[in-house]
């Protein structure tokens, strides 16, 4: 069932219905094992509705819904629109809450800290584990991240891996201390407190978004994919491309001649 206090952040009736009909599922389902691309969210939006307009085609449509659900899942195809719908809404929400957020000052003294404390458990974690996937992983996604919401998470996730393996770690005399994981986790509580980020509503908000773009870009893909294969002899093939190539092509067009390289991920 739709989470109620999390339905009333859709503004529309379309929204909300479609967020009820992600809900029916998204959350009884594993996350899927897919790393989306590192692409301006709210641009890949309009990757995403350029793709469902494609599979409105009838012939593109009667297509996939004849592949066996060995080869292609076909609730893939009415699910999709509506996560497209959820993210673009709340992605909205997001980038305005982010707005606000950018005009609070978090003191430069508590920044300064957290920027070199950061620095140094990520060079740390990285030189003793960077080759295992799963920090590889955490490691990846750690350079995405961008704001001070993002530098408390950052804090935080590391200080998980610094106590997880003290023990690997007691040994490096020049990054590790016996307070660095504690003062990361202080650092974070200051500066969510400097954002009055702590409120459950928005870490929600946050966890929905996250949930909601992880599972569209990973339908994109699948979509993406069999489209190619299904159509593989056929010029219609081209016509399925990637969501970064369209994200890409769109900032080029709306780049001004002379401005710098494109922004950051947004929400």
């Amino acid at each position: 069932m739709p989470d109620t206090e999390l339905e009333g952040l859709f503004g529309t009736e379309e929204a909300k219905a479609a967020y009820n009909r992600t809900c029916e599922w998204i959350f009884n389902e594993p996350e899927p094992g897919y790393t989306p691309p590192l692409v301006d969210k709210s641009k890949a939006v309009t990757a995403c509705m350029e793709l469902e307009n494609l599979i409105q085609d009838p012939m593109i449509d009667q297509a996939f819904k004849s592949l066996p659900p060995s080869l292609f899942d076909a609730r893939i195809l009415t699910r999709f629109p509506d996560l497209t719908q959820s993210l673009w809404s709340l992605g909205n929400q997001i980038n305005a809450q982010a707005v606000m957020e950018s005009h609070t000052r978090v003191p430069q003294a508590i920044l300064d800290e957290a920027d070199g404390l950061r620095d140094r458990l990520f060079e740390m974690v990285k030189y003793h584990f960077g080759n295992e996937p799963a920090i590889a992983q955490l490691l990846t996604e750690l350079r995405r991240n961008v704001g001070y919401m993002d530098l408390a998470k950052d804090l935080e996730r590391l200080a998980g891996v610094v106590e997880d393996r003290k023990e690997d770690l007691v040994h490096d005399k020049r990054h590790y201390d016996e307070n660095c994981a504690s003062d990361a986790r202080r650092l974070a509580r200051e500066i969510l407190k400097s954002l009055n980020a702590t409120d459950t509503d928005k870490i929600k908000k946050a966890h929905l978004y996250q949930r909601i773009w992880k599972f569209t870009a990973f339908y994109y893909a699948e979509i993406y994919q069999t489209g190619r294969w299904a159509f593989r002899n056929s010029p219609v093939a081209e016509r399925f491309v990637t969501m970064a190539s369209i994200v890409r092509k769109s900032s080029r067009k709306n780049k001004p001649a002379n401005s710098g390289d494109e922004s950051p991920n947004k929400a």
